[in-house]
């Protein structure tokens, strides 16, 4: 990005609302590193996470629809659905031993207003990670009801698998701990 930044495109005043076009170049080009195919043309950039989940639930949903967030998670995704007349419908995730999207938790909390599900990956506050299974799940989930998925991905370049404390501890008494990316 920052050799995108010294060229004289960088300086030319050409606004565009869905933010400039290197920089969704560069998006693409992100995407295209990990496998997926992402035209330029079809990234919308926005000042934040919360102004995309804005902007999302406008697109998505009418007054009175809702959408199907996890819980534990995110804690403003009740907060940014009212704020667009949406109502976020919370999903738990189960926990055995690791956090988990639970598909038959989904088909519990689904109404006919639900127009789309979001997925966190890693979850915040849990660290979670989705399983392939997982993915497979949410998605067909959403094919079966006509939803949109989003995914939020902002911690997936983080690494998942960060040792545990615990196992580096020399005292046998330590009882939790907690990580932050």
């Amino acid at each position: 990005m920052t050799e995108l930044l010294a060229t004289p495109d960088a300086i030319r005043y050409e606004p565009d609302p869905r933010g400039w076009i290197g920089a969704r170049r560069s998006v693409a080009e992100y995407y295209a590193a990990r496998g997926a195919s992402v035209d330029p043309d079809r990234v919308v950039l926005t000042a934040s996470t919360s102004e995309g989940y804005a902007l999302l639930f406008k697109l998505l949903c009418d007054a009175g629809d809702d959408v199907l967030v996890p819980s534990p998670s995110y804690p403003l995704f009740e907060h940014l659905a009212n704020a667009e007349c949406v109502r976020a419908a919370p999903h738990q995730l189960d926990f055995d031993g690791r956090w988990r999207l639970d598909s038959d938790e989904l088909e519990r909390v689904v109404s006919p207003r639900t127009k789309a599900v979001v997925v966190v990956s890693p979850n915040n506050p849990t660290g979670s990670v989705l399983t392939t299974d997982e993915v497979r799940g949410v998605a067909d989930f959403c094919v079966r009801r006509g939803a949109a998925l989003i995914c939020d991905e902002v911690f997936a370049d983080y690494p998942h698998r960060l040792p545990h404390i615990a196992q580096h501890a020399h005292r046998s008494n330590v009882t939790a701990s907690s990580r932050s990316h």
